[in-house]
Order: structure tokens, then C-alpha cells, then sequence
């Protein structure tokens, strides 16, 4: 009850009370929510959830509640610590990022009240129950009880995902949405006042065919001192998890790791010559507005994913981590393929370590480090398909060095080498010349056991 008067008084002090009220009714008379038709003195188990308002600048509702199912009384569990959260079925962003990009046309909408389409048994909506005010506020208390799955419970997005993957697989095939309505359409080519929207957290130029990272936020940003949160901050507002921007978070990045190194506080300023390095890197931020890639991409244009991973702290040799990045780019590329469902598709892998190259294509048995990564590789592409490509012609080596925004807008980055887009036949063909010592220093060294006799 505090916390329904705390919300009460708030929503009264914005004039926000009546549009608040409005949202109840509204969801009363779709069913999503119903009135306690029991008294709480026959019921053996119920649970109320305390909400407040969240008021949205942008969208379809300026106020909307949001409920609290992790708050808890002293000596009592929460509804979220009773509940199992269920199995992840979220789809990962940036593959669905490569699907949006794969055709010529793309298609975005948006699933209304998602969450709320979704039926609870009647037995289990006692543990859904909170109050409200029934016409005029702080007079005429009722109960109310959701008849519908409640965002912010721990189990929501489970059932919502698992609901949409059933009627996907059963409904879809005979055009029907089933009571899903989907609102907020937005194509490719169709003649709209407003051709940038919004893609998954990126900005969509529908008419020029252009995907743009979202820089809005740098606008209104005042970066008055540099501190080790200010630097996390900026760092992860930079919203890229397709890796296009990979090689130009580095820097950051590698401040952030010596800070943590250093035992930096968070509210220390840090040094002088760290503060201009970053200030100088966070000055070219502004340029990355111009920054874009096409949405639909061929095969032979800049379809390429591309991650960067900071060193550990703990010493590892650079051949190991040349070995780490190998894996890694096979992981990607079998990702890829399983989202892009091509059809006889042509796999090349080069690097430019001839140690990881000895490694991948010898039978010896390594160390159990290098021996882990190898028989992944092995398992995930074909031997033949690798080949030595020298570091300095090499534009995916960027990341492991780092660079400013005007230094990856200029670079190859984008399309690759050159001799990528020609045919296969006029491709450099570069023999490694192989560091026998190198290689053979993570050979699995053998242990001979003493032979005992029992006599």
C-alpha cells in the first residue's frame, strides 16, 4: 500500500493520474485484466504485485504501470524467486541482423501488447493480483487481478517466446496470425514522409537502403570529466553487436582493462595522458553519423562480420592468441551460414600465422590448450580450405591494432583486399614459410610411467 500511495502522489503531481487510470480501464475492457471476483478471506494462497508509472517520450502510450514481481516482504520470497525463468529462446540480435540484411526488400513490425496476448489459467491469476483505485483516487480501494502474462515477471519472456515459436510453426502456413496484430509497418521502396526508422537497436534509411549505427545520444552527451565509469559509459553506448565498429573500441577498451589492472576507483580522474588519448578518441565519435553500410549486401560486398576480444591479464603467447582468433572466426562463419542458409557456399579461411597454420594442418599431438582449438577447427571446416595471407596486406588485422573513426572510414575495412572481388584465379597465392620451433614448442610432451612388477 505505501508504494501504491507513493505512485498515487506522483501521478497526481505530473497530471498523469486520469491517463494512468485510462490504461487500467483499457486493458478491463479487452480481458486482459478483471476485478477479484473472490474474497480474499476464502483464498488459501495469494500474491500482490506493487506497480508504478513509467512515463515514454516517444511511442503509442505517454504512461504505462510497470510491475514490480521481485519485491518481497521480510522473511517472504519474491514471485520471481518461486518462479523458473525457463530456457533462453531469444534469437540473437546479430543474427538477426544478417537475416534483415540477406534480401532485397526488407520488412519490420512491431507484435502490439506482446505480452499481453498471452492467457494465464485462471487458477494461477490469485498470484497476479494488486490494487487500484476504483473511479477517484485515495477514496474507493479495489482488487484487481491479471487474467494476462505480466511483463516483468521472470518467467514472461519464456512463455511469450514459446508461444510465438508454437503458433509460427502451426498458424503461419494458413495465414493466420492468431490474434497477434502486427502494427508499425515499415518496407523497403514504399513511398513513406518518414524513411529512417528504427532496426533493433540501429537507424534503417529505408530509402537510400542504408543501415547507420545509432549516434543520437552523442548530441545531448556533456563529457565534462574523464572518469573511469565515464569511459565504461561511452564504451557501451556505442550499440554494435554485428562488430563493425570492433576495431574502434579497442582503444577504450584497453584503458578499461589497465584501470581494472590498476585498481582505479571509479570517481578518480584518470591520467593525464590517458584523458587526452580519449578525449582525442571520443572528439572523431561524431563522424561515425556518416558512417553506413548498405542493408541488403552480396556475397561479393561487405557482408562480413567482425569481433575484436581484449588480451587476458594472464600472460598467454601470441601464437595462442593467434590460434584463439582462428577459432573464433570459424565460429562466425559457421554462424553465418546457419542463418544465412545459403546453398553451396564457398568457404575460404586465411591467417596470417604460419605457427596456427602448422598446428591446424600437422597430426601431432599438442598441448592441451592449442590440441582443444585445433580439433574444433578441424571439426568445423576443411583443411584444405586454409590459407597464409601476410599480416600487413591484411585488412582484418585491423582490430588487433585499433584506430581512430576517421581511420576506419577511410580503411578496407569495409570491402577487404582488393583482390577479393576478382576471380579466384587471380588471387596471390603467398607459401609459408613455417617456424619449425614455433610450431613444435606446444607438442604434447610425453610421459613415460615407471613399469612396476608385483611379484
Amino acid at each position: 500500500m505505501t508504494r501504491l500511495e507513493t505512485s498515487t502522489r506522483k501521478l497526481l503531481h505530473e497530471n498523469l493520474f486520469t491517463a494512468y487510470d485510462d490504461v487500467f480501464k483499457e486493458w478491463a475492457s479487452l480481458g486482459i485484466t478483471e476485478n477479484d471476483p473472490v474474497e480474499s478471506s476464502s483464498r488459501h494462497h495469494e500474491h500482490y504485485l506493487p506497480h508504478r508509472p513509467v512515463v515514454k517520450q516517444h511511442g503509442t502510450a505517454k504512461v504505462h504501470p510497470i510491475f514490480d514481481a521481485s519485491a518481497r516482504q521480510v522473511g517472504s520470497p519474491s514471485l520471481n524467486q518461486c518462479l523458473e525463468s525457463g530456457p533462453n529462446l531469444l534469437e540473437l540480435i546479430p543474427s538477426l541482423l544478417l537475416r534483415c540484411r540477406e534480401h532485397k526488400y526488407g520488412i519490420v513490425a512491431d507484435v502490439e501488447k506482446a505480452f499481453l496476448q498471452i492467457s494465464v489459467r485462471p487458477e494461477d491469476r490469485n498470484f497476479l493480483m494488486f490494487f487500484w483505485w476504483n473511479g477517484k483516487e485515495d477514496v474507493d480501494l479495489k482488487i484487481m487481478l491479471h487474467a494476462h502474462v505480466v511483463f516483468g515477471v521472470k518467467i514472461s519472456p519464456f512463455l511469450l517466446e514459446a508461444t510465438l515459436e508454437h503458433h509460427c510453426k502451426k498458424y503461419l502456413k494458413t495465414s493466420t496470425y492468431r490474434k497477434f496484430n502486427l502494427r508499425r509497418w515499415k518496407c523497403t521502396g514504399v513511398d513513406d514522409p518518414e524513411q529512417v526508422t528504427s532496426v533493433l537497436g540501429w537507424i534503417w534509411n529505408r530509402r537510400n537502403a542504408e543501415l547507420k549505427i545509432n549516434m543520437d545520444w552523442l548530441e545531448a552527451y556533456e563529457l565534462e570529466i574523464v572518469l573511469k565509469r565515464v569511459i565504461l559509459f561511452v564504451t557501451h553506448r556505442i550499440f554494435d553487436p554485428v562488430g563493425f565498429l570492433c576495431t574502434l573500441l579497442l582503444m577504450p577498451k584497453l584503458m578499461l582493462q589497465k584501470m581494472w589492472k590498476d585498481n582505479i576507483p571509479w570517481d578518480r580522474e584518470v591520467e593525464d595522458n590517458m584523458k587526452l588519448e580519449f578525449l582525442k578518441w571520443f572528439e572523431e565519435l561524431g563522424s561515425l553519423k556518416n558512417l553506413s553500410v548498405s542493408r541488403c549486401f552480396h556475397p561479393t560486398s561487405s557482408g562480413q562480420h567482425g569481433i575484436s576480444r581484449i588480451v587476458p591479464v594472464k600472460t598467454i603467447t601470441i601464437p595462442r592468441l593467434e590460434l584463439l582468433s582462428a577459432t573464433v572466426g570459424t565460429r562466425l562463419c559457421r554462424s553465418a551460414l546457419s542463418e544465412l542458409q545459403w546453398d553451396n557456399v564457398k568457404q575460404h579461411y586465411w591467417t596470417d600465422s604460419t605457427t596456427v597454420l602448422g598446428w591446424i594442418q600437422s597430426e601431432e599431438l599438442w598441448s592441451v590448450f592449442v590440441n582443444n582449438r585445433v580439433q574444433e577447427i578441424r571439426k568445423l571446416t576443411d583443411l584444405t580450405l586454409w590459407k597464409y595471407f601476410p599480416g600487413a596486406q591484411n585488412p582484418a588485422d585491423l582490430p588487433s591494432r585499433g584506430c581512430s573513426a576517421h581511420q576506419l572510414s577511410c580503411s578496407r575495412w569495409w570491402e577487404g583486399p582488393k583482390w577479393l572481388l576478382q576471380t579466384q584465379e587471380n588471387w596471390p597465392v603467398t607459401k609459408p614459410v613455417f617456424d619449425e620451433h614455433s610450431v613444435l614448442k606446444e607438442r604434447q610432451k610425453k610421459t613415460q610411467l615407471p613399469r612396476v612388477f608385483h611379484l
